[in-house]
């Protein structure tokens, strides 16, 4: 067992959540265009992608040293992680009219890099202290602009 790749398949959960409960409040939207729908369901796919690269698939895919699977193979799910955000800030600008600078945006655009730190770094403890600095992202994300109720 390893802790980091099971921290980020929590981050990514928690990430799927966030994009579910979001889109729940989308419900009270009178009109919905093709577009729109094709753009939440993007993001919804991306998250998909990372929690299915983050940890391997099959108990038969496991290997020894889960830290050697998620150096291989499941750093790209934190790639996929930095799309979901960068798509996020561009659904928020032309879906809900979000201003480039408007503090969610930069927020995002704040957790990108540590998310290309997690996934560039060579050395296991830059990894280590990028993951926990991005769950604490994560979570003033949350607080900061997850509504509590719809």
């Amino acid at each position: 067992m390893s802790w980091l790749p099971l921290t980020w398949a929590v981050y990514v959960l928690v990430m799927q959540f966030d994009v579910w409960w979001e889109v729940y409040g989308l419900s009270s939207m009178q009109s919905w265009t093709a577009g729109a729908f094709v753009l939440l369901l993007l993001l919804a796919l991306l998250l998909f992608a990372a929690g299915g690269l983050i940890l391997p698939t099959g108990l038969s895919d496991y290997p020894e040293d889960l830290d050697e699977y998620f150096q291989k193979d499941g750093r790209w799910a934190i790639a996929v992680v930095v799309v979901f955000m960068a798509t996020a800030n561009v659904v928020n600008v032309v879906l809900f009219d979000l201003g480039v600078l408007d503090p969610m945006n930069i927020w995002n655009a704040l957790g990108i890099p540590i998310n290309l730190v997690v996934m560039g770094a060579k050395r296991r403890v830059i990894q280590g202290a990028a993951t926990i600095l991005f769950g604490v992202w994560l979570g003033l994300y949350i607080w900061m602009f997850v509504p509590v109720t719809y």
